[in-house]
C-alpha cells in the first residue's frame, strides 16, 4: 500500500491520521510517517485497512463495537481494560491503570491525573479475576 493509497483509505472511512494510529496501537508519529511515505506501511496495516475498507469499518462502527464488547463487564462503557504502564517521570514504577479507550488517556491507582500515551509506556492487558481459567 501507497502512502496515497493509505491516506486515501482512512479518508474513505473517517479516521484521521492520529485515530488510525491509535486503533493500529503505534503512536502518532508513526501514523504521520506512513501518510507521507517516509516510512513503508506494514503488511498487516494495509491488510487490516483493506478489510475496514470492504466492511465498512468507521469510527462510529467501531465506537459501537467497543461500547457493545464492553458492556457493563468492566464498569462505564468508556472504560474498557485495565493495562500495565509504567509513567515517563523519574521514580516511576510499573503499575496497573485503567485505560479509557475514547480519550486514550490511563487512569493511575491514587491519582486524580489522567495520563496521556505519550507519557507512559504501554505494557500487557491485565484481565478481570473471573476471566482466568482456574487451575485446579
Amino acid at each position: 500500500m501507497t502512502a496515497d493509497e493509505f491516506k486515501a483509505a482512512i479518508d474513505t472511512l473517517g479516521y484521521s491520521q492520529v485515530g488510525i494510529s491509535r486503533l493500529f496501537g503505534v503512536n502518532d508519529r508513526t501514523g504521520r510517517r506512513w501518510a507521507s511515505g517516509e516510512v513503508p506501511i506494514p503488511e498487516a496495516a494495509a491488510t487490516c485497512l483493506k478489510l475496514m475498507l470492504i466492511s465498512g469499518l468507521t469510527p462510529e462502527i467501531m465506537g459501537k463495537i467497543a461500547s457493545n464488547r464492553v458492556g457493563n463487564e468492566f464498569g462505564q462503557p468508556d472504560e474498557i481494560q485495565y493495562r500495565w504502564i509504567l509513567p515517563k517521570f523519574a521514580g516511576a514504577e510499573w503499575t496497573v491503570a485503567r485505560h479509557f479507550y475514547s480519550r486514550q488517556t490511563f487512569l493511575v491507582p491514587g491519582s486524580a491525573a489522567e495520563l496521556k500515551l505519550s507519557e507512559i509506556h504501554f505494557g500487557p492487558r491485565v484481565y478481570p479475576p473471573e476471566t482466568v481459567a482456574k487451575i485446579g
